[in-house]
């Protein structure tokens, strides 16, 4: 997952209102556009058409970086630790061009400049544009169609041999190698946006095991039964007519819409035809091998009868049973812990890029014109004093029908066992609460409640 602060805008036309009649008048004589609005008591507005450009799409917006353009070393344990990571984009040579046109390359924001160190990206972007003319333009069918690979990597880079090493971000088109933009790494709290989640985790490994890779032999199988099943049920609606023998050239003249499907030649009289139905056929034993495949699907999974709500016949003792759904709950325990681990790492990243772009707190509370209102949402709201991931604690909670029925099981034995102590507490907080010579007798009811 990658979080990155998305600043999209595009530019509309729409009418301004301007204030008086002869400034409607003048930009009308200069060849502008404008426009007199009558109003029922009489009175006059006046507008102007003008061309502006407004956001459409702005904040901290998580997507998904598809598995093969993000690209890390071999020896890479996470993000936070190799030496660079680079996520692959791929744009058309238009969508390129507005780019520079635009300056999306040429800075960050207006407070930090391209890295000159690099060499010269301005040079650089125009030359990648001239690379993606083709001499003979005869033969340019159709230009707007080029793709163009363009790298993302955040990389650690050393200004001189004996120094710190610094994040830096470098834009550049890998065919070519030209640099886009190179600039210091502007990400607060977090030195690279990204979050890698791995459904089986494996050690000394970013990506794990995906549980995609685990099922798909068994995905094979099942696709090639429910595909046959498919074709056995499609020629099971034909119709077949048996004629008697020598009369298939013959019947091969007559209308098609008669006999929908074909003829076979069978000991049968001259006048006979005989039709047969394929549907009362019956054909393999497939959707006994899917239950199979199935079943060593969610055995793969680590998933089993109790994940999903699902009771034994013979059931077994209470102890036994309590051990069963335990011992069931543990792999998707696990693999929720992992999940829930990445999605507070995603929103950390969140918060980070908020209190990035809107230090004095979110755009939101900012556009409140209730003035208690604004003072209530700033007394409320106030970003921590030290970093993102130092000053705030996320803890997510993530449900899973699969897993309800057991963990209610298992929280209701848990409490079972609690509840002899339970009820000794609320007995003495009663006692206490009811003794009219106890000073903490009001202490004691409140207490008494809590509990209860």
């Amino acid at each position: 997952i990658k979080t990155p602060f998305v600043y999209e805008t595009e530019r509309i036309k729409q009418w301004k209102e301007i204030g008086s009649i002869d400034e409607y008048n003048q930009r009308k004589l200069d060849g502008q556009k404008v426009t007199v609005r009558k109003l029922k008591d009489g009175g006059e507005r006046y507008f102007l058409e003008v061309d502006e450009e407004v956001p459409i799409r702005v904040g901290a917006f998580p997507e998904v970086v598809p598995f093969e353009d993000f690209i890390v070393p071999m020896s890479a344990v996470d993000v936070r630790t190799a030496d660079w990571v680079i996520h692959r984009v791929w744009m058309t040579k238009p969508t390129v061009e507005a780019r520079i046109r635009n300056g999306v390359y040429e800075k960050k924001d207006e407070e930090q400049d391209v890295l000159e160190a690099l060499g010269e990206p301005n040079a650089e972007r125009e030359r990648l544009l001239r690379l993606g003319d083709k001499k003979d333009k005869q033969l340019d069918l159709d230009e707007t169609a080029k793709q163009y690979e363009i790298c993302e990597a955040y990389l650690k880079w050393a200004v001189k041999e004996n120094e710190e090493p610094i994040e830096i971000i470098v834009t550049f088109e890998k065919s070519s190698m030209l640099i886009l933009r190179a600039v210091y790494n502007f990400y607060h709290s977090y030195k690279r946006p990204f979050v890698t989640h791995e459904y089986k985790k494996v050690q000394g490994s970013i990506f794990g095991v995906p549980l995609t890779f685990i099922l798909e032999p068994l995905h094979v199988a099942y696709s090639a039964s429910f595909n046959q099943r498919l074709d056995a049920a499609s020629k099971a609606n034909a119709t077949l007519y048996g004629v008697p023998p020598g009369s298939t050239q013959s019947m091969k003249q007559l209308d098609r819409d008669t006999y929908e499907t074909g003829f076979v030649e069978i000991d049968a009289k001259k006048e006979e035809v005989h039709k047969f139905e394929l549907s009362e056929a019956s054909f393999t034993q497939l959707p006994e091998l899917e239950a199979r495949l199935e079943k060593e699907a969610d055995k793969l999974s680590s998933l089993s009868d109790y994940s999903f709500g699902q009771e034994q016949i013979d059931r077994p003792t209470a102890t036994g049973q309590v051990q069963i759904i335990e011992e069931s709950k543990q792999p998707q325990y696990m693999m929720l812990e992992r999940f829930r681990y990445s999605l507070a790492e995603v929103a950390k990243h969140v918060l980070a890029r908020y209190r990035q772009f809107y230090p004095e707190g979110l755009q939101y509370y900012q556009m409140q014109a209730d003035q208690e209102g604004l003072r209530l949402a700033e007394e409320f709201f106030q970003w921590p004093a030290q970093a993102i991931e130092k000053d705030v604690i996320i803890e997510t909670k993530v449900s899973s029908a699969s897993m309800s029925k057991s963990l209610r099981k298992q929280e209701m034995v848990a409490l079972m066992d609690k509840l002899q102590m339970y009820y000794d507490k609320l007995m003495q907080m009663a006692m206490a609460a009811t003794d009219p010579m106890n000073p903490t007798a009001l202490i004691a009811a409140h207490l008494m409640n809590g509990l209860y």
